[in-house]
């Protein structure tokens, strides 16, 4: 027959164990994730919707998946070979030798989610202390490349993430290599992250000028330990957008943080496109970002440009703010942190903020024309012709003109240095902007900083 991917039971090997607890533990309640999740399967075989359940109107209800739901505490005895180090969550309490193998005990010192792994493997391990946090990696012997950066991205990670949305509640935190053939790239439980070995490990970081994958990996499921963990959400719409959305912000804030603005504006070039690609390609009608469930488009892509353009429109602070109060209740919803996000914005500031969760919006930003005029006193009058314009698309895809009245940033450069950037109000049709500069600009770019979901980011940029 030849071989079938992911056939064969691979949780337990020689060199890289990694055993979920979904697959080796028995557990009592309904697990609402073995429901079949495509609506048009679920329609063959006469099922209603999906596994999500709706966030408003008759169909709202809470979750569905009682076997995860639950918080736990728990003390673990693992056995592994001589030479290898088994990992479980909690604090190691003590470790000896018996009957030719190596024992460890490990106890938590906080309640978890039910969901956690046993790992071991033949692991070469490397540590720094962050705060009350000890950071600990466990990784191939031959595969140390990337280490000591990866430290550097938890750290800063951790660091971001307790001054911003609250204390670490653990003693440590590791960092688990796995191997490749897993079918994520990372992966947050309890007190540790597993990264597959050809994800994070093998990446070639050694290009300052690419973006930096590795940090962003580490970054990401770092920030699970907050939302996904710290904050447990509802099994309705909108829940990736709790779990993945606001990671995703904070994935990129700590890149900001270690590389600088210019890299996160890198990101969010890929993040824009892989949005734009994705929703060409769906099958499915687009929903807002505040519902999204299975589109990973949404939740991850898109919802990485909003939440930073909605840094840009707000301020950091509000944006603090609004999720500090969203992690104070107990079951949050994406509707909650809409609410949140309402509850910081100025009045003039919220038919905006709506309008980029609540409804699927498209941006046409255009630089159409530009001169520079040496005046007698050798500054430059530069005259600019931008057009814009945004539109709503409805559930069947049919797009509706909306009005235009946004500041927008125009930045003016000179061979890469930034002559100068600002916001300029920009409303629908054809815009002229003025400006006196002292040198002559090379170019220009409209939302330079991706702050605006833009169909075709092409033409925000154009030479003199």
């Amino acid at each position: 027959r030849g071989f079938v991917a992911r056939q064969q039971e691979d949780s337990v090997i020689a060199n890289g164990t990694f055993l979920l607890s979904t697959r080796g533990f028995p557990t009592l309640g309904y697990r609402g994730s073995y429901e079949l999740s495509d609506p048009r399967e679920r329609r063959k075989r006469g099922l209603p919707g999906g596994s999500a359940a709706a966030l408003e109107g008759a169909d709202a209800h809470g979750a569905v998946d009682s076997t995860l739901d639950e918080w736990v505490e728990t003390a673990l005895t693992v056995s592994t070979s001589a030479d290898q180090i088994a990992l479980a969550p909690g604090n190691l309490e003590r470790t000896w030798e018996r009957g030719g193998r190596r024992w460890f005990r490990y106890r938590t010192g906080a309640p978890i989610l039910n969901r956690f792994a046993i790992s071991s493997g033949r692991y070469a391990v490397a540590r720094r202390q962050q705060g009350h946090v000890a950071l600990e990696l466990y990784h191939h012997p031959a595969h140390a490349a990337n280490v000591a950066h990866m430290l550097d991205g938890a750290a800063a990670a951790v660091d971001l993430m307790e001054r911003r949305f609250g204390r670490y509640p653990h003693r440590q935190l590791r960092i688990v290599e796995i191997p490749s053939y897993w079918p994520m790239a990372g992966f947050a439980l309890p007190e540790a992250i597993y990264l597959r070995e050809d994800r994070g490990f093998l990446t070639d970081t050694r290009d300052p000028g690419r973006p930096d994958l590795v940090a962003r990996r580490v970054a990401h499921e770092v920030a699970h330990q907050w939302f996904g963990h710290r904050v447990h959400v509802v099994d309705q719409e909108g829940a990736a957008v709790i779990v993945e959305s606001l990671t995703k912000y904070a994935e990129l804030l700590v890149v900001e943080r270690l590389r600088g603005r210019e890299h996160v504006r890198q990101l969010l070039e890929i993040e824009l496109d892989r949005y734009l690609a994705g929703r060409a390609a769906d099958s499915y009608p687009e929903v807002a970002l505040y519902q999204a469930d299975r589109q990973a488009y949404l939740y991850y892509n898109k919802a990485a440009i909003v939440l930073f353009g909605l840094r840009d429109l707000l301020g950091e602070a509000a944006v603090d703010h609004a999720i500090r109060g969203l992690m104070q209740e107990p079951r949050p919803t994406s509707l909650a942190l809409v609410r949140h996000l309402l509850a910081v914005a100025k009045p003039e500031q919220r038919p905006l903020v709506a309008s980029w969760l609540r409804e699927v919006v498209l941006y046409d930003l255009r630089v159409a024309a530009t001169t520079a005029h040496r005046r007698t006193d050798g500054r430059f009058d530069v005259t600019l012709r931008i057009a814009a314009g945004r539109s709503r698309v409805d559930a069947r895809g049919t797009e509706q003109p909306l009005p235009l009245n946004e500041p927008i940033e125009i930045a003016l450069t000179a061979e890469g240095k930034v002559l100068d950037s600002r916001k300029h109000v920009l409303r629908q049709g054809m815009n002229v902007i003025r400006v006196t500069l002292e040198t002559r600009p090379s170019e220009v770019t409209v939302d330079p900083w991706i702050t605006r979901i833009d169909r075709n980011p092409v033409d925000n940029g154009q030479g003199f």
